[in-house]
């Protein structure tokens, strides 16, 4: 598959989240937050994976620095999703 690293997530960003902010690609498969193991935290960053390369590079164009707003229940700020470049490039 073809992965997106996604940074700067705020706390309140989910997997579902990340998903639906990336799901209008026909070959999306998942969207993952990565978390601490031990206290389930988020470390504020995840991925993004698609089948077909071309959905990858159009995601890219489309996504990159974009900022999404997460807003969330009970009177707490928006948190933003930054989107960044080919994780396989680190």
């Amino acid at each position: 598959d073809f992965r997106i690293f996604c940074g700067d997530l705020g706390n309140e960003v989910t997997d579902e989240v990340l998903a639906r902010a990336f799901s209008r690609y026909p070959t999306f498969l998942k969207a993952k937050v990565v978390r601490d193991k031990r206290t389930n935290k988020t470390k504020g960053y995840g991925f993004v994976s698609f089948r077909d390369p071309n959905d990858f590079v159009q995601a890219m164009r489309d996504m990159n620095a974009l900022t999404i707003e997460c807003k969330i229940k009970h009177g707490r700020t928006p948190s933003k999703l930054e989107v960044g470049q080919d994780a396989r490039e680190e």
